[in-house]
């Protein structure tokens, strides 16, 4: 009905945790997604969705936008749920889960054989995020999971469906982005939690428990000793 495709469609927003999503973005994602359902423009839609969109969403007004246009952002407990079916605005939980299985599954790294990227380098590097925190910097003991073993561990203890190649999310523009690799997808996480740390550190958004999940510590880098990239966290 109504009601879960929009709760589904707000939850394929990664921005609905950092930016927000505006309300008329929603609204065209809806109408293409759905061609033959009911209208939600404008703000008569907005109110009566308001009730049942409360425990998912927070919504502010911008006064100064046209017709009175709306932000969504995802609330705590929804952006920390388990996303079904590649809901990806679900990242936060996402990044914490992958601390998670890197602590527990990675193997020790020495921090010679390893190239952090950044956002200038090497072509495999170019879209990937800089990292301000490089536990390989410091002299940390370093464990880190090649992507290629990325995919089996995300089933396990993520998503038994789990595929790379059928990773979709929506931008702020609601354009639908498709990842077709798995440097692509861990890439795209790191980019969103920088992001998030920018909007806290800027007091836009107030610390809460999504940030706390984001403490994690995961840097991705090439590995010398094979012909993978590698996610790594400090050893525990």
């Amino acid at each position: 009905d109504e009601e879960h495709q929009l709760r589904d469609l707000l939850l394929r927003f990664p921005c609905a945790v950092l930016e927000g999503v505006r309300w008329g973005t929603l609204c065209k994602v809806y109408a293409d997604r759905y061609p033959c359902a009911s209208s939600l423009k404008q703000v008569e839609a907005l109110e009566a969705v308001k009730p049942s969109l409360g425990d998912l969403v927070t919504m502010e007004g911008l006064p100064d936008a046209s017709q009175g246009d709306t932000i969504l952002r995802l609330r705590d407990a929804a952006a920390l749920s388990p996303g079904n079916d590649g809901q990806l605005g679900c990242w936060p939980s996402l990044v914490k889960r992958l601390g998670e299985i890197v602590s527990a599954h990675g193997s020790p790294q020495p921090s010679h054989a390893l190239e952090v990227l950044g956002e200038e380098g090497a072509d495999e590097a170019e879209s990937l995020p800089e990292v301000s925190e490089d536990c390989t910097r410091c002299g940390e003991e370093v464990v880190g999971i090649l992507l290629a073993q990325l995919k089996t561990l995300l089933r396990r203890y993520w998503d038994p469906g789990f595929e790379e190649r059928g990773l979709v999310f929506f931008n702020e523009a609601g354009q639908l982005v498709s990842l077709k690799k798995m440097k692509h997808f861990i890439a795209e996480l790191l980019k969103w939690r920088l992001r998030r740390k920018a909007l806290v550190h800027n007091k836009v958004l107030p610390f809460s428990a999504i940030d706390r999940a984001l403490e994690v510590q995961l840097v991705l880098a090439i590995s010398q000793r094979h012909n993978d990239m590698i996610l790594c966290c400090p050893a525990s």
